[in-house]
């Protein structure tokens, strides 16, 4: 890996800010697959590329690089907040985000997992399951925010009947998924599990 880069990014919905291992951040470029393509195109072949897990943000950076030959790691922001605060990183922008990434990148890429995107069908579940808590949420913040329950009747009944149509249908769609597709076994055993 003599050319290659350990690169640190820091992504977020509309743009991201990269930054090579000992060096100043560079410019922020558009989070799009025309941004993106652009700025793989700039780099040495097999660069490490490090990224925090933020939401969704940064999923199609991840897996363009991936497929684009680099090494790509996503790591769980709270390790690059104590690695900054560790080596005495002052401040907060995207550009010490990403320069923080970028050393914490160099100096262990031994301990990193490489990042292994989702199959189709997999993302296509972990859709649902975020669609399905966040319905899950709502219902019980309307429960909470009204002091009613999902099952009295007034106003909010058919806000409530609808939720719970929605969540029926979801919940239908995963265990299809789940018992026909590449992880029924998996998904058998799972419910053996009590509770």
């Amino acid at each position: 890996m003599s050319d290659s880069l350990d690169i640190g990014v820091d992504v977020d919905s509309k743009e991201f800010v990269p930054a090579v291992a000992d060096r100043k951040a560079g410019d922020r470029i558009a989070n799009t697959r025309a941004g993106i393509a652009q700025w793989l195109n700039t780099l040495p072949q097999r660069c490490r590329i490090g990224m925090e897990a933020t939401g969704r943000y940064y999923e199609l950076l991840a897996r363009m690089a991936g497929q684009a030959g680099h090494v790509v790691y996503v790591i769980n922001p709270r390790l690059i907040k104590h690695y900054g605060r560790a080596t005495g990183s002052r401040g907060k922008t995207d550009a010490m985000d990403a320069e923080a990434i970028a050393r914490y990148v160099k100096k262990e890429n031994d301990r990193l997992r490489e990042y292994v995107p989702r199959t189709d069908e997999q993302q296509q579940m972990h859709d649902l399951l975020r669609k399905r808590q966040t319905l899950v949420k709502t219902r019980a913040r309307l429960e909470q925010s009204f002091g009613v329950s999902k099952s009295a009747p007034g106003e909010l009944s058919d806000l409530f009947c609808a939720l719970a149509g929605t969540l029926s249908e979801l919940e239908s769609e995963l265990q299809r998924l789940g018992r026909d597709g590449e992880h029924g076994t998996l998904y058998k055993r799972l419910l053996t599990i009590p509770g």
